[in-house]
């Protein structure tokens, strides 16, 4: 098989300093894929399938497990060919060392299996759960999936990770090109993911999305109209820098949205009416002052809480208090 190199993503800022001289401006560096990851083919729709790159260790596990809605079938990579499962039921492997040629090893120590997931003929791609322990294991732990990319005709119910179940600490890359129902839990705890390409045009719940998700810089546009809850959306993104303009006036809950994000320069979310905290994040008096003039008209009695942001001796909250809004900590 042929495989084409997806191409990695580049980033549209650069890097220019404040006034003060001590505080970078927005500047998400680019994602680069690693040189030595084997290439993959990105499907498109009509593929009805998943392409992913895993990690296999020398030793101990490395467990995968998919569960898909309809009849599809699996090729592990190993050179044994496609496998048939049932819809609902699980397609499970612990992928072995010397099943994998040494000709894929990679300078951090595992070589490496394309992993392909479809549709069989007739039967649609409308469920993907990668958040499913191994029948084997009776714990937590984290899989080795690098890069993952799915494609279907049919909206998807996308599940990656699940409390109680897997992590994915060393996915750096995850693109869909299908309209998501659900992303569930989504990348909580995906320390190593840094590029994300979703459809969430239909998605209502983005609660933990990003949660734990410490290596993410920059996020895309996503379409998130449709959102009602928000909760813990980028909790503890301690690299996080900017936020796009996501729409969030269906939005009711944005509990420790951005907890714990340290880092962030930039937030351009729009129409928000409900309380929202952007506490211990690094926004100057400009990125406060875009924040309080992007929000919606407060719901009742609201509060945007900005305190120890470094901006805060410049700003104006009366954008905000105009609006309805309670501002603490400026």
């Amino acid at each position: 098989m042929t495989h084409g190199v997806l191409a990695p993503q580049r980033s549209m800022f650069t890097s220019r300093r404040t006034v003060n001289g001590s505080r970078l401006s927005p500047s998400p560096s680019p994602w680069v894929r690693p040189a030595d990851w084997l290439p993959i083919t990105p499907p498109v729709p009509s593929d009805k399938r998943i392409v992913g790159l895993h990690a296999v260790q020398n030793g101990g596990s490395n467990f995968v497990r998919v569960t898909c809605r309809g009849a599809y079938r699996v090729d592990w990579g190993d050179g044994a060919g496609w496998v048939n499962y049932a819809g609902n039921t699980p397609a499970e492997k612990n992928l072995s060392w010397g099943d994998y040629s040494s000709g894929t090893l990679t300078a951090a120590g595992y070589r490496q299996a394309i992993i392909m997931v479809e549709a069989q003929a007739g039967q649609n791609l409308t469920q993907v759960y990668l958040n499913e322990r191994h029948s084997a294991s009776s714990q937590t732990y984290g899989t080795g999936w690098l890069d993952v990319a799915i494609a279907s005709s049919s909206t998807v119910d996308l599940r990656i990770t699940g409390f109680g179940g897997v992590t994915h600490p060393m996915l750096e890359r995850f693109t869909c090109d299908a309209s998501l129902t659900s992303v569930g839990p989504s990348f909580s705890q995906s320390h190593a993911l840094r590029s994300v390409s979703l459809d969430t045009s239909s998605v209502t719940n983005f609660t933990n999305m990003f949660q734990n998700c410490s290596s993410l810089q920059a996020v895309p546009a996503l379409n998130t109209a449709a959102g009602t809850n928000f909760t813990n959306m980028f909790h503890s993104c301690s690299s996080l820098q900017t936020v796009p303009a996501l729409n969030t006036a269906a939005g009711t809950n944005f509990t420790a949205m951005f907890q714990n994000c340290s880092s962030l320069q930039q937030s351009d979310i729009t129409g928000t009416k409900y309380t929202i905290s952007y506490a211990s994040a690094n926004l100057s008096a400009a990125a406060l002052n875009n924040i309080y003039t992007k929000l919606g008209t407060a719901a009742g009695a609201q509060t945007i809480t900005v305190t120890s942001n470094w901006g805060t001796a410049g700003d104006d909250p009366t954008i905000a208090t105009a609006k309805g809004w309670t501002v603490a900590g400026s």
